[in-house]
């Protein structure tokens, strides 16, 4: 099963004080995923913590935003196939359909 953590602040794990969600394979109710339920409040200090970082982010080198945005993609892409299966699941789709799905643009 796959567990989704909240990034706050630099800090993985922050909040969840709001529960937890379960997310379900519709074919047979099994659990595929919890996902950590924020209160207003944690949403209120994600938002606050993404403001304080904005200035310090943009005042970062092109190179270096780059840099940190390939890690990013390449983080993404080491998942893919945990992701394609997870979406697949919870969609009620084949690995095959989901696999070759694109966004509308």
């Amino acid at each position: 099963m796959y567990t989704v953590a909240q990034l706050v602040g630099g800090v993985w794990g922050a909040g969840g004080d709001g529960g937890e969600l379960v997310v379900r394979d519709p074919a047979d109710d099994a659990p595929v995923s919890t996902v950590p339920v924020a209160t207003a409040d944690e949403v209120g200090k994600a938002t606050q913590a993404a403001r304080n970082a904005a200035a310090q982010w943009a005042a970062t080198a092109p190179a270096e935003r780059a840099a940190a945005l390939h890690r990013a993609a390449n983080a993404v892409e080491a998942v893919t196939e945990e992701t394609t299966m997870t979406c697949s699941r919870v969609l009620a789709n084949s690995v095959t359909t989901g696999a070759s799905w694109t966004a509308p643009r």
